[in-house]
């Protein structure tokens, strides 16, 4: 069996993968809210010892656990740079920690690395050799594929889209710096526009929608709208996406991707929210470049996680394995 965890800032999700039966076969969820610290590893341990529990499985069974943890990482140090703060790592020794908990040896990414590495092996980058990565969620996170590999930078600190330069100036970043990204892109950052969309149009049918709820209206709220073509919803959801448009011109240039892949919370909206962020690039991209990139949606879903921890441990541990798994896992494993 092989364990692949996938930490967030509220909740860790568990995933139990046996190379028997090629396939998940269990699944676990728990609380990771207010937990600091050593406390978040210990309390996974205790999840994990009662989860074996459940499912009758013993606990040597698990052979090796792939973790993909929020925030920058070292992952040949298997150092937490700084876990957005949710946590309080500042430079935590996570694979140390965890393996003085757990006896299994852990492999290491972090999310939105292990997000591109299941679009990757099962997603809808499978087949490509160079694509960019845009997860959309409380922040911006991002993977870059080159040569069918993650590029993971001179110091393991590639794929923060979310940070850095003069992006925009709606919505102050969490890092510290005001002009990030993630601070106007990010899922919360989409919604903060749209207050500001509402105030300045009160006649609009996100102002009506507004007015029946009791709070901030939240993307999932009106989604309906904007998949509809509201006229003024589509409005301020291509204006909300600028940002995230300019920041992916500047590396479609930079990089000249076969495709960009749009994952996260938001992509659940489905077309309608490629042809916004189509819309804003065609303004700030030549059309020749934008004919030979392909923008489209994810396929991984919440499971992207999961899979991206599962196939970090995969590889970190093929030596070991030797029980037959799958094709795609045997071709990606030799890459």
């Amino acid at each position: 069996m092989i364990l692949a965890i996938d930490l967030g800032g509220r909740s860790a999700k568990f995933a139990m993968y046996s190379e028997r039966e090629d396939k998940i076969v269990h699944r676990s969820v728990m609380d990771t809210r207010g937990l600091m610290g050593q406390d978040v590893i210990e309390k996974m341990h205790d999840h994990f010892v009662k989860w074996c529990y459940e499912i009758e499985l013993k606990r040597t069974e698990v052979k090796a656990i792939g973790f993909a943890c929020v925030g920058p990482i070292d992952p040949e140090e298997g150092v937490s740079i700084n876990a957005g703060g949710k946590f309080g790592w500042d430079y935590f020794p996570a694979k140390k920690t965890f393996e003085s908990y757990f006896s299994q040896p852990m492999y290491m990414t972090n999310d939105a690395r292990a997000a591109a590495i299941a679009e990757l092996w099962k997603g809808a980058g499978k087949g490509l050799s160079e694509f960019l990565l845009y997860t959309l969620g409380t922040g911006v996170g991002g993977g870059i594929v080159i040569g069918e590999k993650i590029y993971s930078g001179a110091h393991n600190l590639a794929n923060e889209f979310g940070h850095g330069g003069f992006i925009q100036d709606r919505k102050a970043c969490g890092c510290g710096i005001a002009t990030c990204l993630e601070g106007g892109a990010s899922a919360t950052g989409i919604e903060a526009y749209v207050q500001t969309y509402i105030k300045e149009n009160p006649n609009s049918s996100l102002a009506k929608l507004q007015k029946t709820i009791d709070h901030p209206i939240e993307i999932k709220e009106f989604a309906h709208l904007f998949q509809s073509g509201d006229k003024g919803t589509v409005e301020a959801m291509r204006e909300a996406l600028k940002p995230l448009a300019s920041h992916m011109s500047v590396v479609i240039y930079a990089l000249d991707p076969q495709a960009v892949i749009i994952g996260g919370g938001p992509s659940a909206l489905g077309e309608c929210l490629i042809d916004a962020i189509k819309y804003n690039l065609a303004k700030c991209t030549n059309k020749f470049m934008l004919d030979l990139v392909d923008v489209k949606l994810a396929k991984m879903g919440n499971d992207a996680g999961i899979y991206g921890a599962l196939y970090t441990a995969l590889r970190g541990y093929v030596d070991d394995v030797t029980r037959s798994v799958d094709p795609d896992i045997k071709e990606a494993i030799k890459k």
